[in-house]
């Protein structure tokens, strides 16, 4: 399995960047230097997602795990200040579908972690059907090994 860590600077507190660890070894597989933010898991760990805090908004960065490591998917740039994020089971595909919430403004963006299909404004009303639904919300950073599948 892998391990995906947020970088700091100690001293600074600027970031550095995205690595991933093996979690047997503790070997560095692979470090994105231009990748900030925090990593989100899908229950299924199958996908991360980076929420990425820049002057111009806030980016969803999509990476799916493989074998070899993470793989680029998409990105997803937005100008709602994001709070959280959480994970859906699809109801079109096998996977997840993410919803984020805002801090400032009664508005929820969907994506669609397989197609990269998002809407920035979803009304709260629709959206309580779906969080009424939502058991337990868990995130982790281990992914399990391939082997396990």
């Amino acid at each position: 399995g892998f391990v995906v860590v947020e970088c700091w600077e100690p001293v600074t507190s600027r970031p550095m960047g995205q690595i991933l660890l093996d979690y047997l070894t503790d070997t560095v597989v692979s470090h994105k230097l231009g990748l900030y933010g925090r990593p989100h898991v899908s229950p299924n760990s199958r996908t991360v997602v980076t929420l990425d805090r820049g002057r111009d908004g806030v980016t969803l960065v999509v990476q799916e795990v493989k074998e070899s490591g993470l793989k680029f998917l998409f990105d997803v740039k937005t100008t709602l200040n994001i709070s959280d994020i959480t994970f859906y089971p699809s109801q079109t595909t096998h996977g997840y579908d993410l919803y984020a919430s805002a801090t400032d403004k009664e508005d929820i963006l969907f994506l669609n972690l397989v197609s990269g299909e998002n809407y920035d404004v979803i009304q709260i009303i629709i959206i309580i059907i779906i969080i009424n639904r939502f058991q337990s919300v868990t995130e982790t950073f281990i992914l399990p090994s391939f082997s396990l599948f």
